[in-house]
């Protein structure tokens, strides 16, 4: 069985699509599968959305683990620890499967494979204007910039999933690989070494024994945003699982606001860097602001 744990944090009308899409793919796909859905918020509104698409998917097991914010490791672990799958695929609550994604995760528990797998990320960035991407609800702060209605263009540019509960082939046309995830893809395809740089834990996949083995995601690296999926890959090629890019598995992200997130990034690779005596991992700040390739951070 393929356990996925969903991580979310006060994203309630995100969830819903995500939830949506990816119910109806355990279905259509005939994946044996369990939903777990880990609240770092505990809110009102994330359980009732679980508790309406159980009820309209019995078919379907579909959990709710709710608790105080303790941050995306926290999450993840408990999430991992109440999974009884042989395989636990990480997907975050903002994220809508394509067709065939939940299967080739499903596979790798027929072949018995222990090391992580992820799939590609397409992104929308122009949602993180919207506070529902269904809707295309203004955040406030987009609100105040648009002076209370979207541009015409982005009012068109919301999330519709199809009668398959997959978004439609519209709301996938739209979305594209960001610069980090084609240079993921390039450097799995054309290397042995510093695999760790394409463990992103939007959508990610994991033996659950081997997960465990390995001490999970790392709690230590607290609340504040930032780089715990590719530490955690770190950790996974030291311990000499494969890493590998299944590229017929897609997901498409709905792009939010990210306010309050400054100095978190580099806050959480300093950890990571002290954590592993490897300095040269600050250098991933360097290419996010396009000062050296991807390639030198992943040799380090």
């Amino acid at each position: 069985m393929l356990s996925i744990v969903v991580p979310t944090y006060r994203q309630a009308s995100r969830l819903r699509l995500a939830l949506e899409c990816m119910t109806r793919a355990c279905l259509a796909e005939d994946v044996a599968a369990e939903v777990i859905v880990v609240d770092d918020a505990g809110e009102p509104e994330v359980e009732a959305v679980v508790g309406e698409l159980a009820r309209r998917r019995p078919g379907v097991e579909l959990r709710l683990i709710a608790k105080g914010h303790a941050g995306r490791s926290v999450a993840r672990n408990r999430g991992a620890e109440a999974a009884r799958g042989a395989r636990v695929l990480f997907l975050d609550g903002d994220v809508l499967v394509t067709p065939g994604t939940l299967r080739a995760h499903a596979r790798l528990v027929a072949a018995g494979a222990r090391g992580l797998a992820r799939g590609a990320i397409l992104r929308m960035p122009w949602l993180a204007a919207f506070d529902d991407p269904a809707t295309g609800s203004l955040t406030a702060e987009a609100a105040r910039a648009f002076g209370g209605g979207p541009r015409p263009l982005l009012a068109t540019r919301t999330v519709e999933l199809g009668g398959d509960g997959y978004p439609t082939a519209a709301t996938v046309r739209l979305a594209r690989p960001n610069q980090f995830e084609r240079d993921i893809q390039a450097w799995l395809a054309a290397s042995r070494v510093g695999r760790w740089i394409g463990s992103t834990g939007a959508h990610l996949s994991i033996d659950r024994e081997a997960l465990i083995a390995i001490g999970g995601f790392d709690e230590r690296m607290g609340l504040r945003w930032g780089a715990e999926d590719l530490e955690l890959g770190f950790r996974v090629e030291a311990a000499a699982l494969s890493i590998a890019h299944v590229p017929e598995a897609v997901v498409v992200h709905m792009d939010h606001e990210t306010r309050g997130r400054d100095g978190d990034h580099a806050a959480a690779l300093e950890y990571f860097a002290h954590k592993h005596g490897r300095p040269a991992v600050l250098r991933l700040l360097d290419y996010f602001d396009g000062r050296c390739a991807l390639a030198e951070v992943a040799r380090a």
